[in-house]
């Protein structure tokens, strides 16, 4: 168990260079907990802005959730910029 992740992504729109940093964070409830109920949950920002669009409720490792969160926005904004018929290049991708 992570607790805490990264996924960094250095891209271009047309030769104009853009970054997203996506941070994930397990944070244990202070709350009397329910039976089945998870201790830890997640919290997410995106650019130091929250990101509240995945549910992190049930999160255990938060490398894996910033892989795979960071993955469909690099997907999102892939597609968005082949409909806005814009050239897409990544630059850099990291997960930590």
């Amino acid at each position: 168990m992570k607790l805490k992740g990264q996924y960094r992504l250095v891209y271009s729109l047309d030769n104009v260079k853009n970054e997203l940093v996506l941070d994930v964070e397990l944070k244990q409830r202070e709350s009397l907990f329910k039976t089945g109920e998870n201790l830890w949950y997640g919290v997410a920002t995106l650019n130091k802005k929250p990101y509240t669009e995945e549910d992190l409720t049930h999160c255990v490792d938060a490398q894996l959730a910033a892989k795979k969160i960071g993955r469909e926005l690099l997907i999102k904004t892939k597609n968005d910029a082949k409909k806005k018929k814009v050239v897409f290049r990544i630059i850099k991708e990291e997960n930590e």
